[in-house]
């Protein structure tokens, strides 16, 4: 279900009924001497927005990678679990993401790169790539490379291989709006190599205000505005995302690859075209008729 800004305080009723997008209005004509309404200058990003909705339609199938977005696997990622608490305080994942990690004692020195963590499990794991030296080890303890943060394997089984989806950069036409991606992962099996989901984005929605984001207020300095607030924003997002097999659950997910028992059954390599794929497909019927790729088998 989409955000409905035809609500206070922004009053959006372009899709309402005898809105601009059924009375066909493509322009707001301001006029001099009239006050300007705030549902109109957010109507004017809903009429531009509805144009290239249109366009895009025509291109690209709702989902489709634009540019980059590559997504691929890997099913021997070490990983390890954590106590959940080390010193009396709480392992928080947060501190960790994303951050080389290092033992804090012992001869050999190990550095890792954590690519991915967990937080579903019963112990907060860690999904890595090692950089140099060994591999960490059951009751150790290790920190962030600043120091700022500790915590300290398992006893016992603290050492495993899983598997993570890795998604890259890249541009997806997801309704009506060409979105960028960053780099992402997820972790599909903290703990095991034969792990079976659909992979793909998940659309998150939010409206964002300036007790959420504090550069939303006015920034300009010499101004007796300074620091007040004003609009505000309308958040986009598509995060990495799974879902078991079975799910039916598609409205705010798209799939971009399906895993089962390890092996890739089902992947989009390339731009999904929508009304343009059938002007090529007829276009090569023109020319080529009927033929088939890969022989018929017996």
């Amino acid at each position: 279900m989409a955000i409905d800004f035809n609500v206070e305080p922004f009053y959006d009723d372009f899709e309402g009924t005898n809105g601009a997008k059924s009375q066909n209005y493509m322009r707001i004509l301001f006029r001099p001497g009239y006050a300007v309404q705030a549902r109109e200058l957010t109507q004017i990003q809903s009429i531009i927005q509805n144009q290239i909705k249109q366009f895009g339609d025509h291109i690209f199938k709702n989902g489709s990678p634009v540019f980059g977005g590559h997504i691929t696997y890997d099913l021997n990622v070490p990983s390890i679990k954590l106590q959940t608490a080390y010193n009396g305080t709480d392992v928080d994942l947060d501190d960790y993401d994303d951050a080389v990690i290092k033992n804090v004692a012992g001869v050999s020195k190990v550095r890792a790169k954590v690519i991915a963590t967990d937080e579903t499990q019963l112990y907060p794991t860690l999904m890595l790539k090692y950089l140099r030296g060994t591999r960490f080890s059951n009751n150790e303890v290790i920190a962030t490379i600043s120091g700022a943060s500790e915590a300290k394997t398992l006893a016992a089984n603290a050492i495993a291989t899983g598997s993570v989806a890795t998604i890259q950069p890249g541009v997806f036409y997801v309704d009506g709006f060409f979105v960028q991606v960053t780099e992402q992962s997820i972790v599909l099996d903290p703990y095991g190599s034969t792990p079976s989901y659909k992979v793909g984005l998940e659309i998150v929605e939010e409206i964002v205000d300036e007790s959420a984001d504090a550069n939303l207020l006015d920034p300009a300095q010499a101004s007796f505005n300074y620091q007040a607030p004003g609009a505000h924003r309308y958040q986009f997002r598509l995060d990495l995302a799974k879902r078991s097999l079975s799910s039916v659950d598609d409205t705010k997910f798209f799939e971009l690859l399906r895993i089962e028992n390890g092996v890739i059954t089902k992947q989009v390599k390339y731009a999904v075209y929508s009304e343009l794929e059938k002007t090529l497909a007829r276009r090569t019927y023109d020319e080529s008729g009927d033929y088939t790729v890969s022989p018929f088998k017996v």
